[in-house]
């Protein structure tokens, strides 16, 4: 070997440990940058710099993809590229470990690689030369390596961001609960000749049933019942908005009827409740004591029981349509008799609509049946063989809605 033969291949080893000291040096930087670092964005754009720098390219992006959050779009800087373009390729790239595009319009040659994430994110890096100029093999390895490296600390970071994002939710969640739970009634115990029980149980931290009690004087009292189209947070804030209004529409009018109560409450409900497409369905139910006998209005709740004394249960029909589905609610107040030995059971659609591991339904014939057999027990203890009977029915399927129950039952006077 001639000395000239030895220089030049000296200066090629030089300028391979120059190249290898560079990668090095990149990829040291490019963990230093990704080190702590829990936002993706900033992570993309890091990876995104280091690429740049480690390979002769016009232009350099990352894209990520994540259910149920918005996509991100990282491009180098200097570089013009159509973000329609970018998720285009992306889209090429699909679950491929690399794409290669020669001449891509208006865009260039491009090569993509994927970024190692779990199942339900992907994410690419990608890297544009001028048009049919090409990514040579080592090219394309440096890239894999580099797109491997940033997917382990973009997995750490999409995990860091799900646990966050779950612990807001659980924060959020219980606030609802707790705000819910404190909104509550307290039972309008010693009223006289009624024993009332009411309870609700939802399906996750907060739900869309309600109950409320006014108690107007000595002699009369009222019960609203309810039911939200919907579970969760939503139908918990449209809770208190028709607790809240029910309770305006009858101040002030003390002699108003429960259909009256109910048609004012639509009128002040309906635009909102419209605008969203859900409805309310609701009981009201003036209970008075000298005449022994509650009136009804009933906005298309179901199942509402009713077994006078020495009688079956029967299901008492709603006579008109739920809250916030018309403009103009109108309805009529039905008259029921509340002595000692009648008995008056409202419910949510949980408990006929529990099922079992064969999907079969509870149904109203076993609540009918259940009311006949419990007459002679205390509202307390009827409205417990009721949960504890579709407790039993969905063990092994599903209770997958809330549950609240109303128990009014007419006594003698304990007072």
């Amino acid at each position: 070997m001639t000395r000239d033969d030895q220089e030049q291949e000296l200066r090629a080893l030089t300028a391979e440990l120059v190249e290898v000291q560079d990668q090095l040096l990149a990829f040291y930087d490019l963990a230093d940058a990704l080190r702590g670092n829990l936002d993706p964005g900033p992570l993309l754009t890091a990876l995104v710099a280091q690429a740049m720098r480690l390979i002769r390219t016009i232009g350099v992006f990352a894209t990520l993809e994540q259910q149920g959050q918005s996509p991100v779009l990282v491009v180098s800087p200097q570089f013009s590229l159509w973000p329609a373009a970018a998720w285009q390729l992306s889209e090429e790239l699909g679950d491929t470990p690399q794409l290669i595009k020669q001449d891509v319009p208006k865009v260039g040659s491009v090569v993509l690689v994927s970024i190692p994430l779990r199942a339900n994110a992907r994410a690419a890096l990608g890297l544009v030369r001028q048009a049919r100029e090409n990514f040579g093999a080592p090219d394309r390895r440096l890239m894999a390596a580099l797109a491997g490296h940033a997917g382990a600390q973009l997995e750490s970071a999409l995990m860091y961001q799900e646990r966050l994002s779950q612990t807001r939710l659980e924060l959020e969640f219980e606030l609802a609960r707790t705000v819910q739970a404190g909104l509550t009634p307290p039972l309008p115990l010693g009223y006289p000749d009624i024993d009332l029980f009411a309870e609700s149980r939802a399906a996750s931290e907060v739900g869309g049933d309600f109950f409320d009690f006014a108690l107007e004087d000595r002699e009369r009292l009222v019960c609203t019942f309810g039911d939200v189209a919907g579970k969760g947070v939503p139908a918990a804030l449209l809770v208190g908005m028709t607790r809240s209004t029910i309770r305006a529409a009858a101040r002030g009018h003390p002699w108003a009827s429960p259909a009256a109560v109910l048609r004012r409450a639509n009128a002040q409900l309906y635009r909102d409740f419209s605008q969203l497409g859900l409805f309310a369905t609701v009981v009201l139910a003036r209970f008075e004591s000298t005449a022994q006998r509650f009136i009804v209005a009933n906005a298309g709740h179901s199942p509402v029981i009713y077994r006078p004394a020495g009688g079956s249960a029967r299901v008492v029909q709603a006579d008109a349509v739920p809250i916030g589905v018309l403009p103009d609610w109108d309805g009529p107040d039905v008259e029921l008799r509340l002595g000692p030995g009648d008995l008056l059971i409202a419910a949510t659609d949980g408990f006929s609509e529990a099922t079992d591991a064969d999907g079969e339904l509870f149904g109203r014939d076993r609540l009918l049946e259940l009311a006949d057999r419990l007459p002679d027990r205390s509202a307390a203890e009827i409205a417990a063989e009721f949960f504890a009977a579709t407790d039993a029915f969905g063990r092994n399927g599903a209770l997958s809605d809330d549950r609240t129950l109303l128990i009014v039952r007419g006594v003698q006077d304990r007072l």
